[in-house]
């Protein structure tokens, strides 16, 4: 399942053509021909210190130093919503009555407005430093939910459902979808030996899948050169897939086959669908050691949740422990990348989808397996 809105990307490409650096980028990674692979630049700043939470270091932490989510029954005088843990993409959502104040940090792009979908009036963003607030005032809508549209500079759009009572805007209530899901992430079943090698490389070679591994293990040690930090390097892994991989249309509409999730055939081609794109998020963090799990469940897509329907679609994601914290990642609706009529379209990414909140998570993702692949084990 590919969570994807048409109208991001088109102004996303309308913003590239105005850039020119974009532009190059997307001559070189659009077209019939396979997209090279793009590396960052080791970064010598992502180094670890007593002011920083992981190694990155934001004006949020100091002031949201407290990672604990807000949940329906929980004694808080003021309804709020706690959108993620990771610094350098994190919002408030504090619901006042028919208010709605949204303070947060973005360090990949800048918040410029936002607004409900109910009547669509603009609040723009305000900063102190590096931290964003939007005020949507006395925003009544005759709806049951709505939903928070956070524009950025990018011309992409974040969302976020909330719940409208007579009292005013509240939480959606996500408890018993989010116990499930994190019952199941804390108790993963190991995958077989033959299923890990098919998911290495389609015809279970153990030779073969050594060389696949080993490719694997040359990207991850690129992607994380000059990083100490495990949560620095999941990020990074993370942001390369959604900026590297595209979502695989054309399989999706016919048929997926285990070749098409395998690490051979998406190091080779590009392109996968969301069981690739988890596959390769859980072999690039074993490289480095990293504890992650691949979540199969269902999602929804738009902006409904599990509080307004229960027909969700086959989705797959990821969950890691790092230094003994839950983080939840979801590489494929990260990116807006397409492979379609044969076509690899480069459309950006986002970073919504990287160490959100359990509450937020089971608003869309609900989970029904959840299983452990040893990449190493089966080499061995």
């Amino acid at each position: 399942m590919k969570k994807y809105n048409a109208a991001i990307a088109a102004i996303s490409l309308l913003l590239a053509v105005a850039v020119t650096a974009v532009v190059v980028v997307l001559c070189r990674r659009a077209g019939r021909g396979t997209p090279d692979f793009i590396f960052p630049e080791p970064s010598p700043a992502l180094l670890s210190t007593s002011e920083t939470i992981g190694a990155h270091g934001t004006a949020i932490t100091d002031k949201y130093a407290e990672s604990t989510e807000s949940t329906p029954g929980e004694t808080e005088e003021t309804p709020l919503i706690i959108t993620s843990n990771n610094p350098q993409f994190r919002s408030k959502i504090t619901l006042e009555g028919f208010d709605i104040i949204i303070e947060g940090v973005c360090e990949d792009k800048y918040v410029q407005s936002a607004c409900l979908a109910s009547d669509g009036v603009k609040a723009d963003a305000e900063y102190d430093g590096k931290n964003y607030r939007i005020i949507l005032k006395n925003r009544h809508s005759e709806n049951e939910y709505d939903t928070v549209y956070v524009f950025n500079s990018d011309h992409s759009i974040t969302d976020y459902r909330v719940q409208v009572t007579s009292d005013g805007f509240a939480p959606i209530d996500t408890a018993e979808v989010a116990e499930n899901n994190l019952r199941l992430a804390e108790n993963p079943v190991t995958l077989p030996r033959e299923g890990v090698l098919r998911y290495i490389i389609p015809d279970g070679d153990p030779v073969g899948a050594r060389e696949v591994i080993n490719q694997a293990e040359e990207i991850s040690d690129k992607i994380c050169e000059g990083i100490t930090d495990d949560y620095d390097k999941a990020f990074a892994i993370s942001q390369w897939i959604s900026d590297n991989i595209y979502y695989d249309f054309d399989a999706s509409s016919d048929s997926v086959t285990t070749e098409t999730l395998s690490l051979s055939h998406v190091l080779e081609t590009h392109r996968t669908v969301c069981g690739g794109y988890s596959n390769l998020f859980s072999a690039l963090c074993a490289v480095q050691g990293i504890k992650v799990c691949n979540i199969r469940g269902e999602a929804l897509n738009e902006v409904l949740t599990y509080a307004e329907t229960d027909k969700g679609e086959l989705h797959e994601w990821n969950y890691a422990v790092i230094n003994g914290r839950g983080v939840w990642v979801d590489v494929g609706w990260n990116s807006y990348n397409t492979y379609k009529d044969g076509q690899y379209k480069y459309n950006g990414t986002q970073m919504k989808y990287f160490d959100l909140t359990n509450t937020v998570m089971s608003y869309d993702h609900r989970a029904r397996t959840c299983e452990v692949r040893d990449y190493y084990a089966v080499l061995e």
